[in-house]
C-alpha cells in the first residue's frame, strides 16, 4: 500500500513480502516504509529514502545492502543477514547476525539497542561466530544472547567479539543482561568491542 498524506512523504505498508532481485540498486525515493511482514533484499541495494519502521516480521539480507536515509527503527521482528544496513539503527526488537549459519552483518551509522533490544548471537567453533559490526556511535542496553550450534561445546577461556565498533570511546552503556541459554560467559567492553570469554 502506497498512501499519500498532505504534506508528508508517502508512505508503503508491507504486510506480505517485499523482495528485492538482481544486481543494481533499487530506489524508493522520498518513502516512508513500513514492514510487518517479510522484506528480503536478495542482492544488491535497496534504498528507503525515509523511514524504515519495523513492527514485526523479518527484514533479511542475503550479502547485500539496505540503506536507510532517514534511519531504521525495529519496534518488533528481527532483522537477519550478512550485509550492510547503511544508516542509523535502533533495535528495540531482535537483531540476529548470519543466516544458516554464522555471519556478519553491519550497521555503517549509530547503533541504539534499547531496553527491550536483542542481539542474538550463534557461535559454531573458535573461529564461527556470528558479529555486527557498528561505524558509528553505539549505546548499549538490553539483551545480549548466545546460542552454541551442532553442539559445540568452547574450551575454557575461548573468547569471541559478537559485537565491533570502529572508534575508541564511541561506545556508552552496557548489556543489561546475558543471556547464555544454559551456558556461562563473562562480558568485557574494550574499546572497540563487546569481548564474550567462557570462564
Amino acid at each position: 500500500t502506497i498512501s499519500q498524506y498532505t504534506g508528508a512523504a508517502p508512505q508503503f505498508e508491507n504486510t506480505g513480502t517485499f523482495r528485492k532481485t538482481g544486481g543494481g540498486t533499487s530506489n524508493l525515493s522520498g518513502v516512508r516504509f513500513t514492514n510487518s511482514g517479510t522484506v528480503e533484499v536478495v542482492s544488491g541495494t535497496l534504498i528507503v529514502g525515509g523511514t524504515y519502521t519495523q513492527t514485526g516480521g523479518v527484514t533479511r539480507l542475503s550479502s547485500s545492502t539496505l540503506t536507510a536515509n532517514s534511519g531504521a527503527t525495529l519496534q518488533g521482528g528481527t532483522l537477519t543477514g550478512n550485509g550492510t544496513l547503511q544508516g542509523n539503527l535502533t533495535n528495540a526488537a531482535t537483531v540476529a547476525p548470519g543466516l544458516a549459519g554464522t555471519g556478519t552483518l553491519t550497521v555503517t551509522g549509530t547503533y541504539n539497542q534499547a531496553a527491550t533490544g536483542v542481539l542474538a548471537i550463534e557461535l559454531a567453533s573458535a573461529t564461527q561466530a556470528d558479529r555486527l559490526v557498528a561505524d558509528g556511535l553505539l549505546t548499549l542496553s538490553g539483551t545480549l544472547s548466545i546460542t552454541r550450534l551442532g553442539g559445540y561445546v568452547p574450551t575454557s577461556g575461548t573468547s569471541f567479539s559478537p559485537l565491533t565498533h570502529r572508534t575508541p570511546g564511541y561506545r556508552t552503556g552496557t548489556f543489561t543482561t546475558v543471556n547464555g541459554n544454559g551456558a556461562t560467559y563473562t562480558t568485557t567492553y574494550p574499546a572497540t568491542a563487546v569481548v564474550i570469554t567462557v570462564p
